[in-house]
């Protein structure tokens, strides 16, 4: 017994001196992403709230100043439905050093609004998925590479945001952007946040199915076949909405050429919208009967 107590402290003094020799922001540095869910919207802390950065609470941007910019591109008074839009994340300031953020696009219902998407092989932008208030919530947030101003006082993040197909009421854009002084710890950052709301559509209608996306059976009970007219697609991912316009299931699809099958044993029955993205981006949807 005596022994095996001096072994226990041994090797616990052990573990204390080797955490002790490794320099603090080793450990706790987040330079190639933001922690998920740290954008400051309904349900969610930020990284100063959680304390992964010892800095004082986030702040609103309009407290400090104009700092940051959303900029989407062709966007009017209203989105469109089922469109996508280039989206430009600008932030601005004296002495920018380094900077990183997260962003998410909710509906009213405090679901996913749309679907936001890195560039094509970005080197700045990333995605990141989390649970809050027990559905999955899709994040943007920073590399590596997308930290480093890349002219005076001035960092971009570029991106895709592809607006719902639904009437989910209007949809808010959450973001947090953490201001560092590049001094290699988590210490005297500024985290930002701030919130943008567009409006939908003034048309508030339902997008119809798609003629050259099949699903079978139709009703379904446990399992729906997709079955589209070009056999040679590939499909990517699959999401399925309620009639509200809710996302209730995703899916992520792996070398499923011609015809894919997902499993929708624990849908509420119901009437669903199932929308497909394929290899070449192109977005297919349907609608289908769970019984």
């Amino acid at each position: 017994m005596r022994t095996s107590l001096l072994l226990t402290a041994f090797f616990s003094v052990m573990m204390l001196l080797m955490f002790a020799s490794v320099p603090e922001h080793s450990i706790t540095a987040k330079a190639s992403a933001s922690h998920e869910s740290s954008t400051g919207a309904p349900g969610e802390l930020t990284c100063a709230d959680a304390l992964c950065h010892d800095t004082s609470p986030a702040v609103p941007q309009d407290s400090v100043g104009n700092v940051s910019e959303l900029i989407i591109k062709e966007l009017t008074d209203n989105f469109e439905y089922n469109k996508k839009y280039d989206v430009t994340l600008r932030v601005v300031r004296p002495g920018l050093k380094r900077a990183g953020f997260q962003i998410v696009a909710l509906d009213e219902s405090y679901s996913n609004a749309g679907r936001i998407s890195p560039l094509a092989n970005s080197a700045t932008t990333q995605l990141q998925q989390n649970q809050v208030f027990g559905f999955n919530r899709r994040y943007l947030t920073h590399k590596v590479g997308g930290i480093t101003p890349t002219k005076p006082d001035t960092l971009e993040w570029k991106f895709t945001w592809e607006s719902p197909i639904f009437d989910v009421g209007d949809v808010t854009f959450y973001y947090a952007i953490n201001i560092a002084n590049k001094d290699n710890t988590n210490k005297n950052d500024t985290i930002i946040t701030h919130q943008i709301r567009i409006k939908k559509p003034q048309a508030s209608s339902v997008t119809e199915s798609n003629t050259s996306l099949h699903v079978l059976p139709n009703p379904a009970q446990t399992r729906l076949t997709i079955e589209p007219n070009n056999a040679d697609e590939k499909f990517t991912e699959a999401f399925i909405f309620n009639v509200l316009g809710k996302e209730v299931k995703h899916f992520s699809l792996h070398d499923t050429y011609g015809m894919a099958s997902v499993d929708i044993h624990d849908l509420q029955k119901g009437v669903y919208t199932l929308v497909l993205f394929a290899d070449n981006k192109k977005k297919q949807h349907t609608t289908f009967v769970k019984e």
